[in-house]
């Protein structure tokens, strides 16, 4: 007590003077902000930035196609890209009614690629309706064709044959009509006709003349039966070939003139179901039913010799097949005249001229 009241004056002079300068420090600070940071908290202060948004991933397996470099869909798998690819080039484009497709090829440049991230796949149906809409970003070039055919008459030319009775026809070679084929194409892009058709080939089938044989053959006796020998001496038969009769029976109509119309061939007779056997080895060249003849059996023999039998039953041969001289070939089948007497009718045709088979008979 007795310091303070000694030194009260002092103690007060300095308390006044820590004042005064304690207020003259506060006054001169500038005023700081409300996020103040301190100097020495700012070395170790780190500013974070907002972190961006990941980025989509690729569907796995997607595929995207490319015309010229240029994305234009993309499809969930290779498979169904390549099935609209197909579809583009095959199914899109259905050419007019007469016309056949024949070549198709993309304009641009295709290429596939694995699909990018945001590059998201669309359905198969979905890809064909924006090609359809959007032709311009897969063109493809189409080329059409039509086939004209056009027929050619055949001529027909005569002549006249001495082996042949008077009056009568016989038809060396049908006649067979030509062909004229016309080629056209026509050329599409993007489904529209580019131009008009041009003609890329003409192919002939030429036709095959008709010949034909007037007869000027005049029998002795023309209005009765004819005889054993009638008929022209007939070519030289080839080594080893002599006719043998199909059938057990007698001759009872010869070759030729016969009541005033010509008979081609020998009326041998037998009963319905007798065995006809091969009068020489062949090939068997028709086997079927032929008008009036009922059943018609024809073999071809060697140097163009054509026997032929009629009428026939009970025959399984079928043209092609070989035969032997003496091989069965089925039965003597009833006539189709109930009236007329059952008889085996055969014909020796040469070079398609019938002659007497009795000249050939062994």
């Amino acid at each position: 007590m007795r310091f303070f009241e000694k030194y009260r004056g002092r103690l007060f002079a300095l308390l006044l003077t820590l004042t005064v300068l304690f207020g003259i420090g506060i006054f001169r600070l500038p005023a700081l902000p409300k996020a103040f940071v301190p100097p020495e908290e700012l070395q170790t202060h780190e500013f974070l930035e907002p972190e961006p948004e990941p980025e989509p991933a690729a569907i796995l397996g997607a595929v995207t196609i490319l015309a010229d470099k240029n994305p234009i869909c993309t499809l969930i798998n290779e498979a169904e890209a390549m099935a609209l690819l197909r579809y583009e080039l095959v199914q899109a484009f259905i050419p007019p009614q007469g016309e056949m497709l024949h070549f198709a090829a993309f304009v641009k440049q295709l290429e596939l690629r694995y699909a990018k991230p945001g590059e998201e796949p669309m359905l198969l149906s979905r890809a064909k309706g924006l090609l359809k809409a959007n032709a311009d970003l897969c063109p493809v070039i189409y080329t059409a064709r039509s086939v004209f055919e056009e027929a050619l008459e055949y001529e027909r030319t005569f002549s006249t044959d001495a082996r042949i009775p008077k009056n009568a026809r016989l038809v060396n070679a049908l006649g067979k009509p030509g062909i004229k084929l016309t080629v056209t194409e026509t050329t599409y892009v993007n489904k529209m006709p580019s131009g008009s058709a041009a003609i890329v080939k003409i192919e002939l089938i030429n036709p095959c003349a008709e010949k034909v044989s007037k007869g000027a053959f005049k029998p002795g006796n023309a209005g009765g039966n004819p005889s054993r020998h009638e008929g022209e001496k007939g070519p030289k038969a080839p080594s080893g070939f002599s006719l043998a009769l199909p059938v057990k029976g007698n001759i009872s109509s010869n070759f030729g003139m016969r009541s005033g119309s010509m008979h081609y061939g020998l009326d041998i007779d037998a009963k319905p179901g007798a065995a006809l056997t091969a009068p020489e080895g062949g090939r068997v060249i028709f086997a079927r039913e032929r008008s009036s003849y009922g059943f018609v059996l024809e073999l071809e023999h060697a140097e163009g010799f054509v026997t032929r039998l009629a009428p026939v039953a009970d025959c399984t041969l079928k043209p092609g097949e070989l035969v032997d001289k003496g091989q069965q070939l089925g039965v003597l089948a009833m006539p189709s005249d109930e009236e007329a007497k059952p008889h085996l009718h055969m014909e020796l045709l040469i070079g398609g001229i019938p002659y007497n088979p009795r000249q050939y008979l062994k």
